[in-house]
């Protein structure tokens, strides 16, 4: 049963050689076909023509043609006056004086008129301006009033001065005391302020740039209480300002 089984693949493969080989066969066949066929389509080129053209040089070359004539040039036209412009160029007529000349009568003077005599007018005051207002009624207009007096001088901006100087010129008050309440709770803290002194000595505003609220109202109690010597610039007294830290810390 083998050999039955392989002979037939043998036959099989035979055949299919067979087909394989007359294929490629016709296909050859064709395609050489096709090719003569186009190669009978191309026909042959023709060369080009040579084109030879025989120069006499013995004889001259032809003169040129001779140049146009001239154009004729038109006469200009003439062109006429118009009658204004005949009117200018005339020559002005002589002129000739009048014998006679017209006197001219000058218009009489008019004599001036009377003013009127010192009597004055029907109805008006005694001493008064005609068309004006009697000046012996003894009312005088009232005086204007006095120009209101100038504003005050704005006060110079405080200067500042170190805290040492004003430590130095400070003349009554007291430090300020550590508060009981912070003692008892052994608080510590800072209070930072900025003290304004008029020229008189006397403190005017107190700013608080750094607080505790355990410490700040003795610190204001206190800065109340100061009293200064006035702080002189030029030999003038000035207003001036400095910046002092408090520490309250427990011993």
């Amino acid at each position: 049963m083998f050999d039955s089984i392989v002979e037939n693949k043998d036959k099989r493969g035979r055949r299919v050689g067979t087909l394989l080989g007359t294929s490629l066969g016709l296909h050859a066949v064709a395609l050489g076909a096709v090719l003569f066929v186009d190669q009978l389509r191309v026909g042959p080129v023709p060369e080009p023509a040579i084109a030879i053209t025989f120069v006499d040089l013995a004889s001259p070359p032809p003169p040129p043609p001779p140049p146009p004539p001239p154009k004729k040039r038109s006469a200009p036209k003439k062109v006429e006056p118009k009658p204004d412009e005949q009117k200018v160029t005339q020559q002005p007529k002589e002129f000739v004086s009048p014998q006679d000349i017209p006197q001219v009568e000058e218009p009489a003077k008019e004599e001036p008129k009377d003013q009127g005599s010192d009597d004055g007018v029907e109805g008006g005051v005694e001493g008064g301006v005609a068309g004006g207002v009697g000046a012996g009624t003894g009312v005088a207009p009232p005086p204007a009033p006095p120009p209101p007096p100038p504003p005050p001088p704005k006060p110079a901006a405080p200067v500042f001065v170190d805290i040492e100087t004003v430590n130095k010129r400070r003349v009554d008050g007291h430090d300020p005391v550590y508060p009981p309440s912070a003692q008892r709770n052994e608080e510590e803290g800072v209070v930072v302020a900025k003290i304004t002194i008029s020229a008189e000595g006397k403190v005017t505003d107190v700013q608080i740039l750094q607080t505790h609220p355990a410490f700040e109202r003795s610190v204001r109690e206190a800065i109340a209480s100061w009293r200064f010597s006035p702080h002189l610039v030029n030999g003038q007294p000035v207003a001036f300002y400095t910046i002092k830290k408090f520490v309250f810390k427990l011993q």
